[in-house]
C-alpha cells in the first residue's frame, strides 16, 4: 500500500485560521489523499484514473469518462416524469384497467348496476348513491319504522287458509235440548244441565234413579211377569249409565206394568 502525504495541498493559512472552513479543508484534504493513494500516488500522471469510463445503466442517461464532469438523469417513461430533484408518477399517463390484479369484474359503472325492488318491495335504484328499500304495507299488515306487524283489526277470520265453516258456528243457535224423559237443557253459549224426570214409582236422584217401593203396584190379572228388556234387579250408575240405557228401562217397565 502507498503511503500518502498528508499534507497534499498546502492551504491558505488565513483559510485554516478559521475553524469551519479549517474542517471542511480537512474532509477535502482526506478525500484528495485517498484518490492520490488509489492512483498510486503519482501526483502528475492521473491517466489512470481519467480513463475509466462511468456508465449509465437502465433506467438511466448520460455518464462518460473522467476527464470532465459528467451527469447522469433519469429516463422518464410513461407514468413516469423526472424533474431536477424528484422522480414522480404521471398518474394521468397510467392506464387503470391495464395495472397488474387489475380484475374487469371488479370495476363496472355504477350508474348501470341497480338494486331492484321485487315483489312486497319499493324503491331501489343505481348503485351511484344510496338505495333504500321499503316493504309496502297491504291488508292486515303494517310497516313501521324498524318492524313489521299484523293489524289483526284488518284480517278477515273467515277468509284464513284451513277454515271450517262447520266448525265455527254461533254458540247462542245450537242448543241441547231435553228429549222425553228429560228435563232441562238450553245452548252451547253457557252451560246447560239435563236432569232426568221422577215420576210415579221412579225417584231421580243427584247419583242415580230408583224405584220408588213406596208406590203400590197392582198386578193382578199378571199371571207371570218376566221383563222383555231388562234384568229385573239392576243398580244403575249415574257416572257410566247413558241416557239410551236408562231410557230402554223405563220404557221397558211402563209398557209391562200397569200402575195404580
Amino acid at each position: 500500500m502507498t503511503t500518502v502525504d498528508p499534507l497534499f495541498i498546502q492551504w491558505p493559512k488565513q483559510w485554516l485560521a478559521d475553524p469551519e472552513i479549517a474542517q471542511v479543508l480537512f474532509f477535502l484534504d482526506r478525500f484528495l489523499n485517498d484518490i492520490r493513494a488509489r492512483t498510486g500516488g503519482d501526483d502528475d500522471d492521473i491517466s489512470g484514473l481519467q480513463g475509466r469510463i462511468l456508465t449509465a445503466g437502465t433506467g438511466l442517461t448520460g455518464g462518460g469518462d473522467l476527464t470532465a464532469d459528467r451527469t447522469f438523469n433519469v429516463v422518464a417513461g410513461t407514468g413516469i416524469t423526472a424533474s431536477a430533484d424528484a422522480v414522480a408518477t404521471n398518474d394521468s399517463e397510467i392506464l387503470h384497467n391495464s395495472l397488474s390484479g387489475y380484475s374487469a369484474d371488479q370495476h363496472v359503472a355504477h350508474t348501470g348496476v341497480s338494486i331492484v325492488a321485487g315483489t312486497g318491495l319499493t324503491g331501489g335504484g343505481t348503485i351511484a348513491g344510496s338505495v333504500t328499500l321499503n316493504a309496502i304495507a297491504g291488508t292486515g299488515i303494517t310497516v313501521n319504522a324498524n318492524d313489521i306487524q299484523t293489524n289483526d283489526s284488518a284480517i278477515v277470520h273467515d277468509n284464513l287458509s284451513g277454515f271450517v265453516a262447520d266448525e265455527h258456528v254461533l254458540h247462542a243457535g245450537v242448543s241441547i235440548t231435553a228429549g222425553t224423559g228429560l228435563t232441562g237443557g238450553g245452548n252451547i253459549s253457557t252451560s246447560s244441565t239435563l236432569n232426568v224426570i221422577g215420576g210415579n214409582g221412579i225417584i231421580a236422584n243427584a247419583n242415580d234413579i230408583e224405584i220408588d217401593t213406596s208406590v203400590v203396584i197392582d198386578i193382578s190379572g199378571i199371571s207371570t211377569y218376566a221383563p222383555t228388556n231388562v234384568t229385573p234387579v239392576r243398580a244403575f250408575d249415574a257416572d257410566s249409565t247413558t241416557l239410551a240405557e236408562i231410557a230402554d228401562v223405563l220404557g221397558t217397565l211402563i209398557s209391562d206394568l200397569t200402575l195404580t
